[in-house]
């Protein structure tokens, strides 16, 4: 199986558990950006605060869409190795 349509099945199956993900790393994203008008509208306190929790959410974030992805791309695998027509699917377009 090719790596193009390993990782288009591994976006495929985990894309309910990313998508609130994405949504919710865009929201971490704007409220840095948004923070500077929070610090002429409220002050700094509240503004590197609002910073602070947006790099830090947003990174977590990251890093748990990250092991998703891993952990479906392992079972993929594992599932492509277990399964003896994956496997036959797979060496006929590894001869192409």
């Amino acid at each position: 199986m090719s790596k193009d349509l390993k990782e288009a099945l591994v976006n495929d199956i985990a894309r309910p558990a990313l998508k609130p993900l994405g949504i919710t790393q865009l929201i971490c994203w704007l409220a840095i950006i948004a923070s500077p008008i929070v610090w002429i509208w409220a002050g700094w306190s509240f503004a590197w605060k609002l910073a602070l929790t947006g790099f830090v959410s947003a990174f977590i974030i990251g890093m748990v869409a990250r092991y998703i992805r891993s952990i479906v791309r392992k079972s993929l695998e594992e599932k492509i190795e277990n399964s003896p027509f994956l496997k036959y699917l797979t060496k006929i377009n590894s001869k192409d």
